[in-house]
């Protein structure tokens, strides 16, 4: 269990503040990462359809070519640049940099194509899936804008540390998951709505069943450092909380879901002889919220960064 620290409270940007903003599409198309809050336009180059999204960074005025780079997944509603300035008070108190890449519903619709990555797709009417091939995942997006990133700070970092709430935590443990998170030192799923089960006897999206994922995908995914972040307050019913039966399956809220995911993968990765790298925290008095998830999340990234 965690505690909340009186950092978390400090979340608030004045408006005087975001005046100084730097914001790289004033900038001739040429991206920057200032020191301040800013953006800058990402293309993709490896997407056939040509997609492009801001991301969304803060860089502190301590940043330095050994500072942690922290990647902030946005939630539903897709403000990423809300996510960021949640924890612009974080980074200037531990010496985050921080990039919120933002998928838009025009280019990245539905869950299917942010929270699911992208590596299914339904294939006819009758709604049997198919695998995507990996060129339009959306997951694979992230390593690209971290070598952009690396490209424009002239960091030493080669790694860097993975952040999401809600929608965004659900990428985060499926990002884990299909793509092994070989670049990434912690990832940290917070207060995610429902997860795909580790185990191949439930269908995608909602377990492995159907996917390509090998044994040893598997226990690669064991073997890393994913933090399952929770709420204890997480425990409500609303508007953004899917209710299937195959959701409901995992708890009744998110609070159990996280519980329920956590403990499943862990039987698992035990009963197949594979390692179990993981860790569940609970922060007390927080229910959905990212701005009070953020402050835990970044004690712990502080506390595991090692040096580059």
């Amino acid at each position: 269990m965690l505690c909340c620290k009186s950092v978390i409270g400090v979340v608030a940007i004045t408006a005087m503040f975001l005046l100084t903003a730097c914001v790289t599409d004033e900038k001739a198309g040429q991206p920057t990462i200032d020191t301040g809050a800013g953006r800058f336009l990402y293309k993709d180059p490896a997407t056939a359809t040509g997609k492009s999204l801001w991301v969304w960074t803060y860089r502190p005025k301590s940043f330095t070519a050994e500072s942690p780079i922290v990647f902030v997944m946005h939630g539903v509603k897709r403000n990423a640049d809300i996510y960021r300035n949640n924890w612009i008070t974080l980074a200037d108190y531990h010496g985050f940099l921080i990039v919120a890449p933002e998928f838009s519903r025009d280019d990245f619709p539905g869950s299917w194509h942010y929270n699911l990555g992208n590596v299914m797709y339904r294939a006819d009417s009758s709604g049997a899936l198919a695998a995507n091939a990996e060129r339009y995942w959306s997951f694979h997006i992230i390593d690209r804008v971290f070598d952009q990133v690396r490209g424009l700070t002239k960091t030493n970092r080669k790694s860097f540390s993975l952040f999401g709430h809600s929608a965004g935590g659900q990428f985060v443990h499926r990002y884990m998951n299909f793509t092994g998170g070989s670049r990434v030192d912690l990832a940290i799923a917070a207060n995610p709505g429902w997860y795909t089960m580790t185990a191949r006897k439930e269908k995608f999206p909602y377990g492995l069943g159907g996917t390509k994922v090998t044994d040893d995908d598997l226990r690669r995914f064991y073997s890393r450092r994913l933090i399952v972040l929770l709420g204890e307050d997480d425990t409500q019913r609303g508007t953004y909380l899917r209710t299937t039966a195959e959701a409901d399956r995992q708890g009744a809220n998110r609070l159990e879901r996280g519980k329920t995911y956590f403990a499943d993968a862990k039987r698992n990765a035990q009963a197949s002889g594979m390692p179990f790298n993981w860790k569940l925290q609970t922060v007390p008095g927080v229910g959905h919220k990212n701005a009070g998830m953020a402050g835990p999340a970044a004690d712990l990234i502080k506390k595991s960064t090692a040096a580059p």
